[in-house]
């Protein structure tokens, strides 16, 4: 499951549908993928393999990091992640590792609650991880949070993600849910020509605030919406110009 999957062009042809004249794209790679290109753009580190090794605090600081680095470059106001499966475990632990690098995230495919996921009662890593169901009390009651999978996904199984959402409800945080008829566990099969999907992305682009002053169509280095698609295999970000 590294990239070459088609994930990354997938985007390209759904991230134009949000183009406008103020918005900047940039490719991330997790450590150890690839993406589809020729010849393919890597990222350093290891995948996956064995079980456990990519969700470790070494892993996700760098994309908590990374994700700030931009924030900070481009000044961004608001920052939406997309994380699917291991991305979107990722991203719901920096929601609560590191509070305030994001502000929404639409969680998809994610297995809430590593243990459970691996084998009832149990995890059995070879390396210790970081489970998000550890973070949802340290989750800002500000973020926005949408938990989505599909309903024959035999990977990450909705009664595991619906565990997630009912312990983070009960802990405060602000989280929906959708279900996705017939989807599966790639990440196509949940987003590529799903409504459901589209309007949960949306839903959280919108609870970005408004920007209060006039914006100034030649300043570069302002954002308003950084939207950050930190998938399994590949990253996207979307950056969304103007002053503050």
């Amino acid at each position: 499951k590294n990239s070459g999957t088609g994930i990354d062009k997938f985007l390209d042809e759904y991230l134009p549908t949000f183009a406008a004249p103020d918005v900047v794209q940039v490719r991330l790679l997790r450590p150890g993928y690839y993406d589809s290109a020729v010849p393919p753009n890597t990222s350093s580190g290891t995948t996956y393999t064995p079980r456990g090794a990519n969700w470790t605090p070494d892993y996700i600081d760098a994309a908590a990091n990374a994700i700030s680095n931009l924030r900070a470059f481009y000044a961004a106001r608001y920052v939406v992640v997309v994380g699917h499966s291991g991305g979107a475990i990722y991203s719901s632990v920096i929601l609560g590792r590191q509070p305030g690098v994001i502000d929404a995230s639409l969680l998809v495919s994610m297995p809430g609650d590593l243990c459970v996921w691996v084998a009832p009662g149990g995890c059995g890593f070879v390396r210790p991880v970081l489970n998000p169901i550890d973070f949802i009390t340290t989750i800002p009651p500000s973020a926005k949070l949408i938990a989505l999978v599909g309903s024959d996904d035999t990977n990450t199984r909705p009664p595991v993600v619906q565990d997630y959402v009912t312990r983070a409800r009960a802990a405060g945080v602000d989280i929906g849910y959708v279900e996705i008829a017939g989807g599966q566990h790639g990440f196509g099969s949940v987003a590529r020509n799903q409504p459901q999907f589209d309007a949960a992305l949306r839903s959280l682009i919108s609870s970005a605030p408004a920007l209060s002053v006039q914006a100034v169509p030649t300043l570069t280095h302002m954002a308003q919406t950084l939207l950050v698609l930190a998938l399994l295999v590949i990253g996207m970000l979307r950056i969304r110009q103007g002053r503050q």
